[in-house]
């Protein structure tokens, strides 16, 4: 028996990138001052989308 899904199991980065575009991202940084200054391991755009999905979980 197969066991039952939970809310969380049909969350991805992609649905979250869906929901709220790259545009929408980019702009909130710009506005709020917090754009990567250089080259970064994670840019800016990564780490709100991974703080999103910390709060779904």
């Amino acid at each position: 028996m197969p066991s039952p899904r939970s809310f969380t199991d049909g969350i991805s980065i992609g649905v979250l990138t869906r929901l709220f575009d790259r545009g929408l991202v980019d702009e909130v940084l710009a506005e709020t001052g917090r754009r990567e200054k250089g080259s970064r391991l994670l840019p800016a755009r990564v780490v709100v989308y991974y703080v999103l999905a910390l709060c779904l979980f």
